[in-house]
C-alpha cells in the first residue's frame, strides 16, 4: 500500500491538496454567465437593456478589484 499510494510517481504529496493554489476551472465564469443570462432573461432583451446591465457589472468588478476583495465566496 505504501508503494502504491505514497511513493508512486503519479501521486506526489504536493499534488494531494490544492489549498492556496489558483483556481484552474471555469466554474466562476460559468456562474457569472448564468447570473447574467438570468438577469437579461436568456437573450430575451434588447441591446438597450443589455448595455446598462454590462455597465453595472463593470462597476461591480472595478469596486471588487479596488477593494482587493478577490477571494471566492465559499458556502459553508
Amino acid at each position: 500500500m505504501d508503494r502504491q499510494w505514497f511513493q508512486h510517481v503519479l501521486f506526489n504529496p504536493e499534488h494531494w491538496s490544492i489549498f492556496r493554489r489558483s483556481v484552474r476551472t471555469n466554474n466562476d465564469v460559468e456562474g457569472w454567465h448564468h447570473n447574467l443570462n438570468t438577469t437579461v432573461r436568456y437573450g430575451g432583451c434588447s441591446i438597450y437593456d443589455l448595455v446598462p446591465t454590462l455597465m453595472t457589472e463593470a462597476e461591480i468588478v472595478a469596486i471588487t478589484v479596488a477593494t482587493d476583495d478577490l477571494d471566492r465566496d465559499v458556502a459553508t
